[in-house]
C-alpha cells in the first residue's frame, strides 16, 4: 500500500513547490492541481487522503471546491485543509464551507506536516507507520492489533 496521497491544489507554481517537497520529504505521496477546476476533474479519477488547497484561484476557487467536496457523500469525510495569507479575511467562510482547518501562509513546513498527521484518518496513519517501520514493535498492542484487523478486512478473509 502507497504512502498517505495529498492532493495540492494551488495556482502560485512557486508555492505548489515548496508545499510538494514538504510533504514529499515527510513521506506522503503528493498530487498537485493548479486550480480547483483541475482537481475537481481529478477528484472524479481519484481520491487522495487528504486535500490542501489555496482559496484564491482563477476558474473555480478554493471556497467553491470545498462546498463541492462536501456536497459528494464519497468525499464529505474527506480532510481539507484551506491555505491562506489572509486568514483574517477568509478563514471564516473557509470553515463555513466546510474546511476541517486552515494554515496561514508563509507556511511553517514543521507545522504543516504535523497538521497533516493529525488529519489523515486513523487507519491510513498506522498503515504508513507500519510500512515505513515495517515492525510490530513500534506499535502499542492496541494499535498493532487495529492494524492487524484492518489487514483482516481488506484482505477479504
Amino acid at each position: 500500500m502507497a504512502n498517505a496521497t495529498v492532493l495540492i491544489v494551488e495556482d502560485s507554481a512557486d508555492a505548489r513547490e515548496l508545499i510538494h517537497c514538504i510533504l514529499d520529504s515527510a513521506g506522503f505521496a503528493v498530487t498537485e492541481a493548479e486550480d480547483g477546476e483541475e482537481a475537481w476533474q481529478s477528484l472524479e479519477h481519484s481520491l487522495p487522503d487528504l486535500l490542501l488547497t489555496d482559496l484564491t484561484m482563477p476558474r473555480l476557487d478554493g471556497f467553491e471546491l470545498i462546498r463541492r467536496v462536501r456536497a459528494r457523500v464519497d468525499l464529505a469525510r474527506l480532510p481539507i485543509v484551506a491555505v491562506t495569507a489572509c486568514v483574517a479575511a477568509y478563514g471564516a467562510e473557509a470553515l463555513k464551507a466546510g474546511a476541517t482547518t486552515i494554515i496561514q501562509k508563509p507556511i511553517d513546513p514543521d507545522y504543516l506536516e504535523e497538521t497533516v498527521n493529525q488529519l489523515l484518518p486513523k487507519d491510513r496513519r498506522h498503515w504508513t507507520e507500519i510500512e515505513q517501520k515495517g515492525q510490530a514493535n513500534a506499535y502499542t498492542d492496541h494499535q498493532f492489533i487495529e492494524a492487524g484487523c484492518l489487514a483482516f478486512l481488506k484482505s477479504g478473509a
